[in-house]
């Protein structure tokens, strides 16, 4: 059995590929247990308290903390298999592409957050009679969400090493 683990596919050994698969179902898993006392435990004992503050944070956070889980679980895999450096450097492109989800997850919840400010925003905005202030809360929700899409997609071009002035000047050349 140990001699057939160790046989090498695109150089990295079948033990290497199922202990990676393991730690990426062991991260499926956590992620499940997660969501499971997230549900059956956090978000109870915030709406107990009597501020919605906490019971919509706690919203904001749910899914993209399980995602994060997820994603610590596939960089520790892809740690396990020691992915190749030559000719091309797979473990770079691997960790580029994982830190340009982590960017996506941290985005993803800034853009939850969008809502629970939104809530506080038309809240304050149904105090007066005047329509311009819930245009402008609109306005605010809808510019502080291209803001943090646009950011992230930046970070995520920086992350991956895609020079954004090059990338420019070649969609502009092709317009």
């Amino acid at each position: 059995m140990s001699e057939w683990m160790n046989n090498q596919v695109l150089g990295i050994t079948i033990g290497q590929y199922a202990t990676a698969l393991g730690i990426v179902l062991v991260a499926y898993m956590a992620k499940k247990v997660f969501a499971y006392l997230f549900i059956k435990a956090l978000l109870p004992l915030a709406q107990k308290s009597k501020k919605e503050l906490d019971d919509r944070f706690l919203v904001c956070l749910k899914k993209p903390a399980e995602f994060l889980i997820f994603l610590i679980g596939l960089f520790i895999a892809m740690e396990v298999l020691q992915l190749p450096g030559e000719p091309f450097d797979f473990h770079k492109l691997a960790t580029a592409i994982l830190k340009a989800l982590v960017i996506f997850d941290i985005a993803w919840f800034l853009f939850n957050m969008v809502d629970m400010v939104d809530h506080y925003l038309k809240k304050w905005a149904s105090r007066t009679e005047s329509t311009l202030d819930d245009q402008l809360a609109q306005l605010l929700r809808k510019s502080l969400r291209i803001f943090i899409v646009v950011m992230a997609c930046l970070m995520a071009i920086q992350t991956l090493a895609i020079r954004l002035p090059e990338l420019l000047l070649h969609s502009a050349s092709a317009v």
